[in-house]
């Protein structure tokens, strides 16, 4: 961000995420980039190159992980080759990066922009409704990408408005909020974990991600073989 955008504004746009990110990890997210605001530009270079490949290898990992989940979903053996497992975790994670960089666009960037354009305020509130239903087809593109190329099949389908990938979209967004609203008003993480608690806040927001799309493939994985069968 503090190399191609102005981190501030993107911070200040980021409450959009209140209610369905929860607030700790929100509040981490908003930690870092008052961080990035205040190093210096010759910094943000080096430190920019080493955050990506260390993220890159850490994402990798839990991709790879992923894809073993969803293949035991839809009962498959993975019999893919070290170089053709990796480097396809490797892509996935970078789709996977993209896709978080598109909903944070939507989400925290075009607010900003749509501010900008002289229209009345009126207006203004109903073109950003937009980004809304773009995003929930953003997130049914994502999730048919990646039950088509994540699994090992031999006759993969896509899934994009499948009813498990359907489900999988509602449940993730309901269950973020749900989460975003237990952790605000029942739990004690801060308490128990101190400073770390936005970090296991982030992780088990992640952890809860993982099973809705877990769930969603086994949806997709019965109803294909119910129709299989008739």
């Amino acid at each position: 961000y503090g190399l191609v955008s102005d981190p501030a504004t993107i911070e200040h746009q980021l409450n959009s995420l209140a209610g369905v990110l929860p607030q700790e990890a929100l509040k981490l997210l908003s930690d870092q980039l008052h961080t990035l605001v205040a190093a210096p530009r010759g910094k943000l270079g080096f430190g920019l190159l080493v955050s990506l490949l260390i993220a890159l290898w850490s994402a990798t990992s839990g991709t790879g992980a992923l894809m073993q989940a969803l293949s035991v979903a839809y009962e498959e053996r993975d019999n893919r080759g070290m170089l053709s497992f990796y480097g396809l975790a490797i892509a996935l994670t970078v789709g996977i990066g993209l896709f978080a960089l598109l909903s944070l666009f939507l989400i925290a960037v075009v607010p900003a922009i749509i501010d900008l354009l002289p229209f009345s305020e009126v207006w203004r509130d109903r073109i950003s409704m937009i980004r809304w239903p773009l995003l929930a087809i953003l997130a049914l593109a994502a999730l048919g990408f990646l039950y088509r190329y994540a699994p090992a099949r031999e006759r993969p389908c896509w899934h994009c408005f499948s009813a498990g990938t359907i489900a999988a979209a509602v449940l993730w967004l309901v269950g973020s909020a749900g989460f975003s609203f237990y952790v605000a008003r029942f739990s004690s993480y801060d308490k128990t974990y101190g400073s770390l608690g936005a970090v296991v806040i982030l992780l088990m927001w992640f952890y809860v991600t993982t099973y809705i799309i877990l769930a969603g493939a086994e949806l997709n994985s019965e109803i294909e073989k119910t129709r299989a069968r008739h």
